[in-house]
């Protein structure tokens, strides 16, 4: 049991040391930032949300005491919900796409959003090619132009680690995006104890599977795990869980997350914290 617990202090301290050099690296980057030419549709994205509270009690019903913390990826943990919709305006080639359409879409599988909420193809074999040519774009998009991590969920983690609370990714991202995220933000990965993405779950977001299994991976008990998301579908999969679920407005304002349990503009908050 001792040598149990020493390994995990252990894993808790790298983590911590991981997450001071990440933390500072952001910073330097977001000044380097300023002074780089950027695509105008991108750059209207990249600043952080305001930081001044939501003050509506209707989404603020708070408890304490959880033990740990599961990440949706987009838009909480990195701001690529505006490259992620030019991508998706680049492979539509003359079919329907719109803003609103993709915001509908934010937060659910690549498959189920072509063949529903796009109603592109019900084919599963054009349907798998234009979610490779996506992502080919996407892929290059990244190479050039590197993507910015939100800045307050990275102090929210440091917090969490240096409690002792582990952390987890939940997403319905195909993997290789997250790993590709990573090889940008170095030690970004180590953060977390465990990561599932959408090729582990066969059902999307509002489904809860995906929470259920970054739960099952951390050995924490659903009732204990605060789920941190910016999509309505999002929340619905996290309530479906039965877990806490705190809202950021990176992608859609607190109206539309009003059903969150806590609805914050960065999760670098003192009534955040003071879940855990």
């Amino acid at each position: 049991m001792e040598s149990e617990q020493s390994l995990q202090s252990l894993k808790f301290n790298t983590q911590l040391a991981t997450c001071r050099s990440t933390e500072s690296s952001i910073v330097n980057q977001s000044g380097s930032d300023q002074d780089s030419p950027r695509d105008e549709t991108l750059a209207s994205f990249r600043s952080e949300p305001s930081q001044s509270p939501i003050e509506s009690q209707q989404t603020d019903r708070r408890q304490v005491g959880f033990k740990a913390a599961i990440f949706d990826f987009d838009g909480v943990i990195v701001d690529s919900g505006p490259m992620h919709e030019v991508c998706w305006q680049e492979v539509a080639q003359g079919r329907h796409f719109s803003h609103e359409r993709f915001l509908r879409g934010f937060g659910v599988k690549n498959e189920r959003f072509i063949k529903e909420i796009l109603e592109w193809t019900e084919d599963p074999n054009e349907i798998a090619e234009i979610i490779a040519q996506k992502e080919r774009i996407f892929h290059a998009m990244l190479a050039k132009n590197g993507i910015p991590l939100i800045a307050g969920t990275v102090r929210l983690i440091r917090f969490l680690i240096e409690k002792r609370v582990p952390c987890a990714i939940g997403s319905s991202a195909v993997r290789e995006n997250l790993d590709r995220v990573f090889a940008v933000h170095k030690g970004l990965s180590g953060f977390f104890s465990a990561i599932v993405s959408g090729e582990e779950v066969d059902g999307g977001k509002p489904d809860p599977e995906v929470f259920l299994k970054a739960a099952q991976k951390l050995q924490i008990e659903k009732e204990a795990c605060v789920v941190f998301e910016d999509a309505p579908v999002g929340i619905q999969a996290t309530h479906n869980a039965g877990m806490y679920s705190v809202a950021l407005t990176t992608t859609f304002d607190e109206t539309a997350l009003q059903e969150s349990d806590l609805c914050v503009h960065t999760l670098d908050e003192k009534r955040v914290r003071q879940l855990f």
